[in-house]
């Protein structure tokens, strides 16, 4: 898979994640490009899936 391409599913999907959480979707593609990488951005999908933060503070951190 190319590598923008799959960047962009990593993003769609991190920023569903973030909106679901009841945060805005901009705030969703600022950790995205924090995060810089596929990799990175599919654990924290994973991680809010799971922990499901209530706290900007928590995923900025």
């Amino acid at each position: 898979m190319d590598n923008r391409r799959e960047w962009s599913i990593y993003r769609d999907e991190l920023v569903s994640a973030i909106v679901s959480l009841g945060f805005p979707g901009e705030f969703g593609n600022q950790i995205a490009k924090q995060l810089g990488s596929p990799k990175a951005m599919q654990r924290m999908i994973r991680y809010l899936n799971n922990v499901r933060p209530h706290s900007a503070e928590i995923l900025a951190a």
